[in-house]
């Protein structure tokens, strides 16, 4: 999961269901404040979810949840930010919203493998 987590860092915005038309895909595409960003939120969504994981505490699942959701926003074009936003919210049960995430990611990037 935290290789999943940083092969993001090397390569979540409602955009109702369609892939985005614009906006960056890989966090080289941000200014640096927002590579940052991206960074830190990687390690906290990992963190999170390592810890629902171990405890199954929902609360450490809605952690992850939100830094994957602002990963989506700051790499709206990112197809594995989508997929690493859609299973979090597969385990959250909001298999709506995980269905739609998976679906961008396909829209995104058909040949990805997680998708």
């Amino acid at each position: 999961r935290l290789a999943l987590l940083f092969a993001l860092l090397l390569t979540v915005v409602d955009c109702g269901g369609r892939a985005p038309d614009s906006g960056p895909s890989r966090p080289n595409d941000l200014n640096e404040a927002s590579r940052k960003e991206v960074e830190q939120l990687v390690h906290a969504a990992d963190a999170a979810h390592k810890e629902w994981a171990k405890t199954r505490d929902v609360a450490a699942l809605a952690r992850s949840i939100t830094a994957q959701t602002r990963i989506v926003e700051l790499l709206p074009r990112s197809a594995e930010a989508r997929v690493s936003l859609g299973n979090e919210l597969y385990l959250s049960t909001d298999d709506a919203g995980a269905e739609q995430q998976a679906r961008v990611a396909i829209e995104l990037d058909e040949n990805n493998p997680r998708a």
